[in-house]
């Protein structure tokens, strides 16, 4: 079974991807040309997106911009060696942010906050934004993610799996063409896509990008009903993890807007899967 992990990592398929790469490279604007581009990031000014009441509101509020803007500056000008990166993920700003209160009091004085950031670190070395951010994404989400999960449904499943998209001829080929002209301005897959098109009929390189949309909400619900209450007063807390309080909070199943894998469920995950060592060992 042919496996196409690694298209969406190596040609900008993620909007957050893309995201990333407009506010580094905004940020290594700043810091090569910090007055300048402070006032022209801060003070450009845009229109609404439409024009019902709502909108005009919206806008005028934020001044046609200048507030967001000079928002988003303060955001890119803080930690200036740091790219940004997952920090656009809501499931890692909501850990990210999540309360003290959580843990436990000497659990948190062990937490150094910024070695969440630590692999975006590195914007002192940094040759290129577009080969940076391509760095990134395929040492993180994709090993951690898609190439690990890929390989353990095919196993389960009794079924040879290859991902011809992470060949690391393919993935060098790819590298080396980035390092000499740019694709971000291109759409998603377009080198891909062009690369192939006399060989795949145009209603396959032309289909809408279609994502999978399991119920995790309905999931997540029925896992809180049958285990949630293991957080309460479970291994977590008596390990000192989290807080008696926290692990209360954390049992109700908080599930905020947009996130994928809310912290409270990455909680229940942990405490079952505290509970199953411990039997083994």
């Amino acid at each position: 079974l042919l496996q196409g992990q690694g298209g969406d990592e190596l040609f900008w398929g993620y909007e957050q991807l893309r995201a990333a790469f407009i506010e580094t490279s905004n940020k290594k604007l700043l810091r090569e040309n910090p007055f300048s581009q402070i006032l022209k990031q801060t003070f450009t000014l845009g229109l609404p997106k439409n024009f019902s009441s709502a909108e005009l509101k919206t806008w005028a509020r934020d001044f046609g911009g200048v507030r967001s803007g000079l928002r988003d500056v303060r955001r890119r000008v803080k930690n200036p060696e740091r790219m940004i990166f997952y920090d656009l993920s809501p499931d890692f700003a909501q850990a990210s942010n999540a309360p003290a209160s959580l843990y436990d009091p000497k659990f948190v004085e062990q937490i150094e906050v910024d070695d969440a950031y630590s692999l975006f670190n590195f914007f002192d070395n940094f040759n290129s934004v577009e080969t940076d951010l391509t760095k990134l994404i395929c040492a993180t989400y994709l090993r951690e993610n898609g190439i690990a999960q890929g390989d353990r449904l095919g196993m389960a499943s009794s079924v040879e799996m290859r991902l011809p998209l992470v060949d690391y001829q393919f993935v060098e080929t790819i590298i080396g063409l980035r390092k000499t002209r740019s694709d971000t301005h291109l759409a998603p897959k377009q080198w891909l896509k062009d690369a192939v098109k006399d060989v795949l009929p145009a209603s396959i390189l032309n289909r809408p990008k279609r994502g999978f949309a399991p119920p995790t909400r309905i999931w997540h619900d029925a896992l809180f009903a049958r285990y949630g209450d293991s957080l309460r007063d479970g291994f977590l807390v008596k390990s000192g993890i989290l807080s008696s309080d926290g692990a209360n909070k954390l049992a109700e199943g908080e599930f905020p807007a947009n996130t994928i894998s809310p912290l409270s469920f990455k909680a229940l995950v942990l405490e079952q899967w505290c509970r199953q060592m411990l039997k083994i060992c």
